[in-house]
């Protein structure tokens, strides 16, 4: 389950953490205060239907609860390049990902909440222009296996902010 909190690390203040931590009902001291930066491999993925190679950027905290809940101010940069034309995007978010203590679902599963607050992705060129700017707040419902961790399924479940529709935008500067 860290791997999938570190490639969902969004990056803001520490002050803005605080908040969530209040928030959260969450005020004791964290039980794990991890420090994260790294890059991936390349790794195959698709962008608006358009197949490619994408690199992730991720620098970042992680603050774990005893409960399950954590609090993950940061930052992501992907370098998304199409295998066809060979041009890039990067898709860029920042602000604090919050995510409850997870809730038993009583069949071997267990589900948490994920909400990202801040910029939830820029899409630009390398060294260019803006494609797409979303700002806001999104919640997503993330199902694992209870015991080992596994990632099973997610649901976006709240949308607060604009979403562009910038696929459009996008395939155009890919292609």
């Amino acid at each position: 389950m860290f791997k999938l909190k570190r490639l969902l690390v969004a990056g803001s203040a520490a002050v803005a953490a605080a908040a969530v931590v209040t928030a959260l009902g969450v005020a004791a001291a964290p039980v794990v205060h991890d420090h994260a930066h790294f890059t991936t491999d390349p790794y195959a993925t698709d962008l608006c239907g358009i197949p490619g190679t994408a690199v992730d950027t991720v620098v970042g905290q992680d603050l774990e609860y005893a409960s399950g809940a954590f609090v993950s101010p940061g930052n992501v940069t992907e370098l998304f390049t199409a295998t066809a034309s060979g041009k890039s995007v990067e898709w860029r978010m920042a602000g604090v990902v919050m995510g409850s203590a997870p809730a038993d679902n009583g069949d071997g599963t267990a589900t948490f909440l994920i909400t990202v607050n801040g910029t939830s992705a820029i899409f630009k060129l390398p060294n260019g222009r803006v494609l797409v700017t979303d700002v806001g707040s999104i919640t997503f419902a993330v199902t694992v296996d209870a015991t080992t961790g596994d990632f099973i399924s997610f649901a976006v479940v709240d949308i607060n902010g604009p979403r562009p529709a910038g696929c459009a935008v996008i395939a155009a500067a890919l292609t």
